[in-house]
């Protein structure tokens, strides 16, 4: 399988499946290992904070967040 590790202890019986190579690639692409905490911005989770756009508002790339969930 691509990017999971296994391991098989012969003795008990047992395969364990992990994916920490997977995860640390993950974390590394979108630079959140490199720092305590990286704030993201994410798009409006609910209604409350709908407005009409205003010139100065900054424009959120909501791609990148749904790639960073999707992975």
């Amino acid at each position: 399988m691509l990017g999971v590790r296994i391991t098989r202890d012969r003795e008990n019986r047992t395969v364990y499946l992990d994916q920490e190579q997977y995860l640390n690639t993950t974390l590394d692409k979108y630079g959140i290992t490199k720092e305590k905490h990286k704030a993201k911005k994410i798009p409006a989770a609910d209604y409350e904070h709908l407005r009409p756009a205003s010139e100065t508002d900054e424009r959120i790339d909501s791609t990148e967040y749904s790639q960073i969930i999707g992975s």
